[in-house]
């Protein structure tokens, strides 16, 4: 079953009419706990004829559809502190409490990148202090012998290959993941890169903070395996920055897809109720029935996420300045909030709008007033709309029933959503409820078929100028009404503790009254 087949299947089994359409506030709960020792050693892997990650996916995991904290659910412990005097571990992913409660739910991939004898295995050791069931998985374990380290060129292919395979082991089991290799160039962390989409894990590349982490001369006496001055110089002469293709906060895979679920509620609820949206929908998508049309908008990635700017590798202007900005750098790792505020529904896209905190707007990089280019904003072809399937894909929810590692039993801490539904602010700006800087921000939940997910913000951007002429309407009238009375389309419906808007061409807004907010982590996509 493709990755669609499997989100459509998953959608119409969790679509009930008896449940309620948001979860209350839950605490955490585990699973029964697999310990990181499980986890082969690297030289189990050796035979293995390809180093990429070709192991089958792991099952699903199994999701209680009960109560979101049965009274028998352990609690996780606060999280272990590093001492004061800690040096070079500044990192919200080991200091900062929040953080660390939410990676302990969430599976996250730590990517190290330096130079030999940099402090990348020591913060390390670091990580595994904080996270008790971090899994290791480091080319340089294959050469330790009886404690000794002994290095063979002619084994690195397969010391690699040891690692990759270590870590998909580890990816199976839902472990906090740490990669302790040089990562000198890009492309030899594309591999784990790759690994955290097809297991759902978020990616996160981290830099040694050591003075020395750059210097040839240090470095030669700090490394512990006795790299050479001239090995370690080379190595300074062909590092490549860590040079992201966008900054995002991503959700972690169990609030995504329960954010995905509330979503889709919402549209089906709009879709039953309001008889003018479904009529409209219909037309647009060809398609005649309610279970057809939530088919429309498809999504090939679990992970959701909300980009803060498109980087695309250094290359589009400000791009480097925002890489290298300070406040990005420290935020980093770190758990951060998002409020979703209502749903943004057109022939292209089904997006979820996100109202930024004055904290996050620090970090926006955003262009709340791109113009799109025309290729952008074209409607779907009619003739491609229909097709119930558009993205056939092999995704990491398929399964294979002959594969022996797919083992729940074995699985580490993972535990259900933890959604937060609030009431929010109904008042004058209701329906013009973000503007200026980080009314763009957004969640891309589906796209029509061919359409790219960049649209989806300039959707928003579009809905935000009609949402904008309304209220400078309003403001010229005080007696302007919601239908405007000189054939503007704009309609207003009230409907399942929500008010609907239409603004004409398709382009229609839920404005909720309640918020939804999820919790995410700040990285980047490479």
């Amino acid at each position: 079953m493709g990755c669609l087949s499997w989100l459509c299947f998953w959608r119409r089994e969790n679509l009930q009419e008896d449940e309620v359409i948001f979860p209350s506030v839950s605490s955490p709960s585990t699973s029964e706990n697999a310990s990181a020792t499980d986890i082969l050693p690297p030289e189990a892997f050796v035979s293995q004829q390809s180093y990429e990650p070709l192991a089958s996916p792991r099952s699903p995991l199994v999701r209680s559809r009960g109560e979101l904290t049965p009274p028998d659910t352990p609690v996780i412990p606060p999280a272990k502190r590093l001492k004061p005097d800690e040096k070079y571990v500044d990192f919200p992913f080991l200091r900062d409490d929040y953080t660390v409660e939410y990676i302990r739910r969430s599976k996250l991939m730590i990517i190290l990148k330096g130079l030999p004898g940099s402090g990348k295995s020591t913060l390390a050791e670091n990580i595994q202090k904080v996270y008790e069931n971090a899994v290791v998985c480091s080319a340089d374990h294959f050469f330790m012998v009886d404690g000794q380290y002994n290095f063979n060129p002619q084994k690195l292919k397969d010391a690699h290959g040891a690692c990759q395979e270590k870590a998909v082991q580890a990816a199976k089991r839902n472990f906090l993941i740490v990669i302790d290799n040089t990562n000198i160039k890009n492309w030899e962390s594309s591999n784990y890169v790759k690994m955290c989409k097809k297991y759902h894990y978020i990616a996160i590349i981290v830099e040694p903070q050591t003075p020395w982490c750059f210097d040839v001369q240090q470095l030669v006496k700090k490394n512990s395996h006795g790299v050479k001055e001239e090995i370690i110089a080379r190595k300074l002469n062909d590092y490549q920055a860590a040079l992201p293709i966008y900054y995002a906060w991503f959700l972690n895979e169990p609030d995504s897809l329960k954010v995905s679920k509330i979503a889709w509620q919402w549209l089906e609820k709009a879709l039953l109720e309001i008889e003018d949206f479904f009529q409209d929908f219909s037309q647009i998508t060809k398609f005649d029935s309610i279970d057809d049309i939530l088919q429309y908008f498809a999504n090939e990635n679990i992970i959701l996420h909300t980009t803060s700017k498109f980087t695309g590798r250094g290359k589009p202007y400000g791009a480097l300045e925002y890489i290298n900005d300070p406040e990005v750098k420290c935020a980093l790792g770190r758990c951060f909030p998002l409020s979703i505020i209502g749903f943004v529904i057109t022939p292209r896209t089904f997006g979820a709008r996100i109202k930024l905190t004055d904290e996050q707007l620090e970090l926006w990089g955003g262009n709340d007033y791109e113009t799109p280019p025309d290729n952008v904003m074209r409607l779907p072809v009619p003739e491609f709309v229909n097709k119930k399937e558009p993205y056939t894909t092999t995704g990491a929810h398929d399964t294979d029933d002959d594969d022996e590692d797919n083992d729940n039993d074995n699985l580490a801490d993972y535990c259900e959503p933890k959604i937060i539904i609030t009431p929010q602010e109904t008042g004058k700006n209701r329906f013009w409820p973000t503007s200026g800087k980080g009314s763009r921000a957004h969640i891309t939940l589906g796209c029509a078929w061919g359409v790219k997910p960049v649209t989806t913000g300039f959707d928003l951007i579009d809905v935000i100028s009609c949402e904008q002429i309304e209220e400078d309407s309003k403001k010229h009238n005080e007696n302007a009404m919601d239908v405007d009375s000189e054939g503007s389309g704009n309609k207003t419906y009230n409907f399942y503790g929500a008010v609907m808007k239409c603004y004409g061409k398709g382009r229609w807004v839920i404005y909720p009254e309640d918020k939804i907010i999820v919790e995410s982590l700040f990285s980047a996509f490479y």
